[in-house]
């Protein structure tokens, strides 16, 4: 499955909702894994408006909607490394 720019970050606000990171701590997170892609601070914070009302999905509205149940995000001082999508039901541990 390819995630564009846009839904990898939006799968980064929605998990950072989740754990109760304001919007202003998301977009400078943002900022420093993805410098000049990243979405700007209004649109941070209309997604992370979004996500707080129970919205679930990452896509845009005016195209194919993605749902993601659970997604394993890596990432190291250089970006993101690998975005992988667990099957529901799924448990993620070191092995």
């Amino acid at each position: 499955m390819d995630v564009d720019v846009q839904q990898e970050q939006c799968i980064f606000i929605k998990f950072l909702v989740v754990e109760g990171v304001s919007g202003a701590e998301i977009h400078r997170r943002l900022l420093a894994v993805f410098k000049s892609e990243t979405l700007t601070r209004s649109q941070v914070f209309e997604w992370c408006s979004r996500f707080c009302s129970g919205r679930q999905s990452v896509g845009d509205d005016d195209r194919a909607v993605t749902t993601v149940n659970m997604a394993c995000v890596f990432l190291d001082s250089q970006g993101v490394i690998l975005v992988d999508f667990v099957p529901s039901g799924s448990t993620v541990n070191a092995d």
